[in-house]
């Protein structure tokens, strides 16, 4: 019981600071843009190698999943659709407030 509770309390940690990392609640523009173009970037690569595909089709595959337009029952894709998520809510929270900061200023 024990051990279940530690492993839960390090995953739980584990998560909370891969969302730190991930969006400081919209107050970096760059680090977004970044998550977003790393996570592109590596499902493309992913796709490439589980898809047997062409580089080129699977960048395509990867922008059009990033951007939910493209569904696929593979698990690639759907990590990226689901990873895609939080940083598409970090992007947009940070996309407002700095649009908002413009318009007060």
């Amino acid at each position: 019981m024990k051990l279940k509770k530690k492993s839960s309390n390090l995953i739980e940690k584990e998560i909370m600071t891969a969302y730190e990392l991930l969006c400081l609640y919209g107050e970096s523009f760059t680090r977004t843009l970044g998550w977003m173009i790393a996570a592109i970037l590596i499902a493309t690569i992913s796709i490439f190698a589980f898809l047997k595909m062409p580089i080129l089709d699977s960048l395509m595959i990867s922008i059009a999943a990033f951007f939910q337009l493209y569904f696929n029952n593979h698990p690639v894709i759907i990590i990226e659709r689901l990873i895609s998520i939080a940083i598409l809510g970090s992007f947009y929270i940070t996309l407002k407030r700095k649009l908002e900061r413009r318009l007060r200023h």
